[in-house]
């Protein structure tokens, strides 16, 4: 009975362990938005947002995707950032084919709309 009892406190501790909390920041090669919006924030932070750039520079074909964290000054800022980026670029010779920012927050419409929808 002590071995099931010490296998069990064993199983439970590498569950514990196994289970590491994916934030933001952490996310490695996200498919798309829906793989970032949905992710929990560390502290201080106010949006996930997806971001995917592709652009050529040097002859070379660059394709990053990303979940950037964002505060609330810079998501209030955001439209001046991607300009920034994008002029960051275009001034040292890359030449973007797409540039994407997506911090969609659907669910929260659909989530007003369900409520309102079970209000009547």
């Amino acid at each position: 009975m002590k071995s099931l009892y010490a296998s069990l406190i064993l199983l439970l501790v590498s569950l514990y362990k196994a289970q590491e909390i994916l934030y933001c920041s952490n996310m490695e090669n996200p498919v798309g938005p829906k793989d970032c919006n949905y992710l929990p924030l560390q502290r201080d932070y106010y949006k996930c947002c997806y971001v995917r750039e592709r652009y050529y520079f040097n002859g070379k074909f660059e394709n990053t995707t990303a979940c950037q964290p964002f505060d609330r000054y810079d998501y209030d800022n955001l439209a001046k950032q991607v300009k920034s980026r994008r002029n960051y670029l275009n001034a040292k010779g890359a030449i973007i084919q797409d540039f994407v920012v997506n911090c969609s927050s659907n669910y929260l419409y659909l989530s007003l709309l369900s409520f309102m929808l079970f209000l009547l």
